[in-house]
């Protein structure tokens, strides 16, 4: 798979084995000055888990993460300027278009020039989240085990264990949604918090049993509200005393933050069994992006997201939390609190599961930045190594530059038709001959991550 942009635009194109698909409306944005998309390269424990549950080779991975980071941006930008008629928006399956929903279909070329495919749709997602909000007041009926506003059905769907599709359906009713705006699914399996897990990394709960680090903030780290409450003590793995629950929110949302001890410093990094790997921001994923979460009891996990604003009945403790975002990562007690990310960037921490890694499942994860506003804490952040390649050809020569990005110093490797130029590491600028066949590549790397780009547009005639 391949993500090539010109100077002008992006064009997203997905090579798999079977075939080339390059979608009508393809992804747009701009790169100044760059003939080539930077290639995320996932490290090798990432690539390995993408491979595993989702069948991604780890080229498919790359362009797959740099295609997700554009169209969260796409989604940020246009929710904001389609306004009351933005029905919400999802990655496509395929992995390789966004589908942005609006209700007044004027707003299609809006659409269409950001580079997603629009879709007119009845209700918006301010409608669909009020009729949410709607069943969140009732009570809920044995059987009903979740429900939110999904804006790939444009409607609000109900998940109900077999058998209880009716009582499901009564309760959308009694609650006052009309039955065209609900959608009751039926799907086995209670989903309840997973109680028994540097990011991931296993710590002791006041009640003796077993949850997750989260991500690293300012003092501490955040982590999963069922895990402990407010004033309480959180232990190491070993015992030791660790830190204290500074806030703790559950039922009804399910977050928490804990102050470390002098003893304990947190960090920017993720545990992903056996290695690690670096957060880099808390830019939002789309529907259907992939995402990976690390947890003391089942390790390094991937999937996707799969709705959003979810509330979920926890059965055991017969309460609802939510906002909360599903995703087809698997989970295993013992892995709440854990954290979510796509690619570099954090999404949340996990609260609730059902099923497990060996027969397959869902975890939820409570979006992380809720949890910062309200307890107002900075979320501890590295700068993976990025770099943008700008070539310039004419008269089978070129002339490559090179460009790291932010402020973390990085390591060049350039390579000449997939073969090390090692006389040329670190230089910013390269120069040479070049046929149609040649393929210049440029890799970036600091201490969390490495980023490559490619550049095979050399040119017989004038220089451009």
């Amino acid at each position: 798979m391949k993500i090539t942009l010109s100077r002008r635009r992006a064009v997203l194109s997905v090579v798999t084995a079977a075939a080339v698909v390059v979608p009508a409306g393809a992804l747009t944005t701009a790169w100044a000055g760059t003939e080539t998309a930077p290639t995320v390269s996932p490290a090798p424990d990432m690539a390995t888990a993408l491979h595993r549950d989702l069948g991604l080779t780890p080229e498919a991975a790359s362009v797959r993460l740099e295609a997700e980071t554009v169209a969260a941006k796409a989604e940020s930008d246009l929710a904001a300027k389609l306004g009351s008629s933005f029905g919400g928006a999802w990655f496509s399956e395929a992995g390789n278009e966004l589908v942005v929903a609006t209700t007044d279909p004027s707003e299609r070329a809006a659409i269409e020039a950001a580079g997603a495919r629009p879709q007119v749709v009845g209700r918006s997602l301010a409608a669909l989240e009020a009729a949410r909000a709607r069943l969140d007041r009732a009570s809920a009926p044995a059987g009903v085990t979740r429900w939110h506003a999904d804006p790939q059905t444009n409607t609000v769907v109900i998940v109900a264990e077999p058998g209880a599709e009716k009582a499901a359906a009564a309760y959308a009713a009694a609650a006052g949604l009309p039955a065209a705006a609900v959608t009751v699914e039926k799907r086995a399996g209670q989903m309840n918090a997973v109680a028994a897990v540097d990011g991931g990394d296993a710590y002791i709960t006041p009640r003796g049993g077993d949850c997750s680090v989260g991500f690293g903030v300012v003092g501490g780290y955040v982590t999963a509200g069922h895990c402990g409450k407010a004033g309480q003590a959180a232990r190491a793995a070993d015992g030791s005393a660790q830190g204290t629950f500074r806030g703790s929110s559950y039922p009804g949302n399910d977050y928490a933050w804990v102050e470390l001890n002098a003893n304990w410093q947190p960090s920017v990094w993720v545990n992903r069994y056996p290695s690690r790997t670096v957060v880099g921001g808390a830019r939002v994923s789309s529907i259907n992006s992939s995402v990976c979460r690390s947890g003391m009891a089942s390790g390094w996990r991937c999937g996707k997201i799969t709705d959003k604003n979810v509330t979920i009945h926890y059965q055991t403790d017969n309460v609802n939390v939510s906002g909360l975002t599903l995703t087809n990562a698997c989970a295993e007690p013992g892995d709440s609190g854990g954290p979510f990310l796509s690619g570099w960037q954090a999404q949340g921490v996990a609260v609730a599961a059902s099923g497990n890694c060996s027969s397959g499942g869902e975890t939820a994860f409570q979006p992380l930045q809720e949890i910062l506003d309200k307890y107002n804490l900075t979320l501890l952040t590295a700068n993976p190594a990025t770099v943008h390649l700008n070539c310039e050809s004419g008269l089978n020569q070129y002339l490559c530059t090179a460009t790291p990005a932010g402020d973390a110093p990085v390591t060049l490797q350039w390579k000449v038709n997939n073969v090390v130029r090692a006389d040329w590491n670190g230089r910013r600028s390269v120069t040479g001959s070049c046929t149609t066949s040649t393929r210049i590549s440029v890799t970036a790397r600091n201490a969390y991550a490495s980023t490559t780009q490619t550049w095979a547009s050399c040119r017989s005639g004038p220089w451009l």
